[in-house]
């Protein structure tokens, strides 16, 4: 989907359809609720047993991140999965299985919330590891009075 389409209210503007070759009805969030789709494991599924769709009030106008317009997918793991975990999963087979059926050009794809938290920590906790044993190295240093014992 790209270009200048727009849905509201789960209905296209003005003729136009969501889908390239698809009639209005196909872009009914209702009709996309009941689409047949294929899993890895090759069962045909419908869609309603993998998402629950809520009706709510949203918002009227395009998003946009950094001058760029955005589409927010919100995911919540099970508890039983971490979120590093999700985050692997969600980037190695969701966005590069995509991306290699080519759906994804010029498309730029960023993860953020907690998940965005999470990396931030992980860099940040990375480098003081380093720094935390080389000052335990100049201590052993110091105590040994010198740089190749310890």
């Amino acid at each position: 989907m790209g270009g200048d389409r727009r849905i509201q209210a789960g209905r296209p503007d003005k003729g136009r359809s969501c889908a390239e070759g698809l009639g209005e009805r196909h872009c009914l969030p209702e009709a996309l609720y009941q689409a047949m789709i294929a899993t890895p494991g090759g069962r045909i599924v419908p869609a309603s047993s993998l998402s629950e769709l809520v009706e709510t009030t949203g918002i009227t106008e395009v998003r946009h991140f950094e001058r760029k317009r955005t589409v927010t997918l919100q995911v919540t793991p099970p508890v039983t999965l971490s979120l590093q975990e999700a985050m692997e999963r969600i980037e190695s087979r969701v966005i590069r299985a995509v991306r290699s059926q080519g759906f994804m050009e010029g498309v730029t794809v960023g993860m953020s919330g907690v998940a965005d938290k999470l990396t931030q920590a992980r860099s940040v906790l990375q480098w003081n590891f380093v720094l935390a044993g080389f000052i335990t190295f100049l201590m052993m240093a110091a105590l040994f009075e010198n740089f190749l014992y310890p």
